[in-house]
This record gives structure tokens, sequence and C-alpha cells, in this order.
């Protein structure tokens, strides 16, 4: 009895994902790449896919670039305000110091005599 096997045939492998609205998006990535249409994604290939997409919503991404603007704004303006409230603290425990050790000799003297 002689076997005989079909002819090689090829797979295809599509995968979708519904219900997707990317309209106020940026794509980061997609891998491998779709197709995209009105609020579907497809994938096709000869194997299995694994298909993964990113994506950055605009909106967001704006108010996260104000965001961190204004935090850099409030901190450099709180730097610049700290710096000489330090400076002053500095010259002030300086003098308290001098006038101290000032004190103590002044003290010294007098006990001496």
């Amino acid at each position: 009895m002689k076997y005989s096997l079909p002819a090689p045939t090829t797979v295809a492998t599509s995968e979708i994902l519904n219900n997707v609205n990317l309209s106020d998006e940026r794509i980061d990535s997609m891998y491998p790449q779709g197709i995209i249409t009105n609020n579907r994604v497809t994938w096709n290939g000869a194997e299995s896919l694994s298909p993964s997409l990113s994506a950055t919503n605009l909106r967001s991404a704006e108010s996260v670039q104000k965001d961190g603007f204004l935090a850099g704004l409030l901190y450099g303006i709180a730097a610049a305000l700290a710096i000489p409230f330090f400076l002053e603290f500095y010259k002030a425990w300086q003098d308290e110091r001098k006038a101290r050790v000032e004190k103590e000799v002044h003290n010294q003297e007098h006990a001496g005599h």
C-alpha cells in the first residue's frame, strides 16, 4: 500500500482587536505592523503573531509636559528663595558664634585679673 501526502499548504494567521478608538492617540509601537481601520486593528502573518500595541493619549502627554514644566518652575523659584534664607541664617549663626567666643575671651581676661 502506497501512502501519499497532500502538497504543503501555507497557514495564515490573523488577530483582530475590536472596539479600539485611536483617534486621540499617538502610536508609539506596533509589532508586527498591523492594519488600523475604524475601531479595529488587524494583524496578519504566517505564524503565531503575539501582537503588541503601545499608544499614548495626546491630551495626557500634553498634560504631563505642562505639569513637568510647572513643577520645574516652582522648584526653581523655591530654590532661588531658599538660598538667600540659608545664607542669612548661616551669617547670623556665625555672628552669634563669634559673639560667644568674644564673650568667653572677655570673661577669661576679667577672671584672670
